[in-house]
């Protein structure tokens, strides 16, 4: 069974690598002092941003049409548009601020994360494989998909939306919205209703 499984991992991540296609889209790195207006050179799969792709470094198309990567310690963010959407990704130090979320990857801290909503409060969202440990040993097995959402009041620090103890995580991170920590409390909204708790902070209590 086990070995199944990492058959079909290894299988499906060959597909996904090679049906893989790059679009050079205009666009802007934002830097701590200046902006540089460049094309990137971003990763599509059957009409979809790749981000998992993204997230520790984007080729990019300087001026003179040289080739680099912009990897996230070096950036604030970056954004482009792609069928008609703003695309934008912010660099986000997992060192200094995740929420108690430790798990993105220690050896690469820095990575791009993606801005699924804007607004006074936004949502971020990572993707990432992590190895799957065979009881009582410490070999891997295989890798499973890991999909994380973060979010982030104003321009705080980014929270890992938590799946045990939501209702306590958005009573302390939304505090200043009591209507809707009282929607979460009384169970009228979880965690699955994220849009819908958005959508409400940033009607009523977007002072």
């Amino acid at each position: 069974m086990i070995g199944m499984r990492v058959l079909i991992f290894a299988i499906t991540f060959l597909f996904i690598t090679f049906s893989t296609k790059a679009k050079k889209l205009n666009g802007e790195i934002i830097y701590e002092d200046h902006t540089e207006k460049v094309v990137f050179d971003v990763p599509v799969s059957s009409g979809k941003i790749n981000f998992l792709k993204l997230q520790l470094g984007v080729t990019y198309f300087d001026n003179e049409d040289h080739e680099k990567v912009i990897l996230p310690q070096d950036a604030k963010e970056i954004h482009f548009n792609y069928k008609g959407e703003e695309i934008v990704l912010i660099s986000f130090n997992t060192n200094y601020e995740n929420g108690g979320h430790y798990l993105i990857n220690y050896n690469e801290p820095y990575c791009f994360v993606h801005r699924k909503r804007n607004g006074k409060l936004k949502l971020y969202d990572h993707r990432s494989y992590e190895d799957i440990e065979t009881p009582n040993t410490t070999h891997s097995t295989g890798k499973t998909f890991v999909y994380s959402l973060y979010l982030q009041v104003g321009d705080g620090p980014l929270k890992y939306v938590r799946k045990r103890g939501f209702e306590w995580f958005i009573s302390r991170l939304l505090e200043d919205c009591p209507e809707v920590v009282e929607l979460v409390k009384s169970k009228h909204y979880k965690r699955k209703h994220l849009d819908k708790i958005i959508d409400y902070y940033n009607t009523h209590c977007n002072d």
